[in-house]
């Protein structure tokens, strides 16, 4: 408990500016660390992961933001493995916030990232089928979706679809015969 809280200061410490700021590796490192400790507990905790998700779900922006941090991607899916897909009892908002940042990210990797984080978008989908109404036509919308927000949870993500997976299958960089890990969710990517 004594290490969750330092990391959590250490990741608290953080300032808005470039300068005083944790990198990309640093923070998913971090994170990773937070959530394999969890796991090895058996989930007991008594703290709030809140702040652990938020650095996360920043990270997923600043790897699509930046083209060098994307040699990070294997230990960001490795760091949203653990707290998303091994995680017990998240909320469908929380995860749908994640897959929609991830569906926006994989716009802008290299063919093989993307693949990597489609499939763990798919193993998302799978885990909490409330999720895939981003990727349903004809489910009822309330609100708008914030992409600029730090809180996954808060983004209002099932407010939107997941336009990107059209993107995708409409891309130059064509994805591999048997490599279409979300296209059976989708209804709407078959336009």
């Amino acid at each position: 408990s004594d290490l969750l809280q330092a990391i959590k200061g250490l990741l608290g410490a953080q300032s808005e500016t470039d300068a005083g700021r944790l990198s990309v590796a640093s923070s998913l490192h971090c994170v990773t660390c937070v959530f394999r400790c969890l796991k090895n507990q058996g989930e007991v905790w008594d703290m709030d992961l809140q702040d652990f998700y938020d650095v996360l779900f920043q990270c997923v922006w600043r790897i699509g933001a930046a083209p060098e941090e994307v040699q990070h991607v294997p230990l960001l899916l490795d760091a949203l493995r653990l707290a998303l897909y091994d995680m017990r009892q998240l909320s469908s908002d929380r995860v749908a916030g994640f897959c929609k940042r991830l569906l926006a990210l994989t716009l802008s990797l290299p063919p093989q990232h993307a693949m990597a984080v489609l499939s763990l978008v798919r193993m998302l989908f799978t885990r909490y089928p409330k999720t895939r109404r981003l990727v349903e036509m004809d489910h009822a919308c309330v609100g708008v979706y914030n992409p600029e927000l730090g809180n996954a949870e808060l983004s209002n993500a099932l407010a939107s679809t997941a336009y990107e997976v059209s993107l995708l299958r409409r891309s130059l960089q064509p994805l591999l015969p048997g490599e279409r890990p979300l296209m059976q969710y989708s209804c709407c990517c078959c336009l």
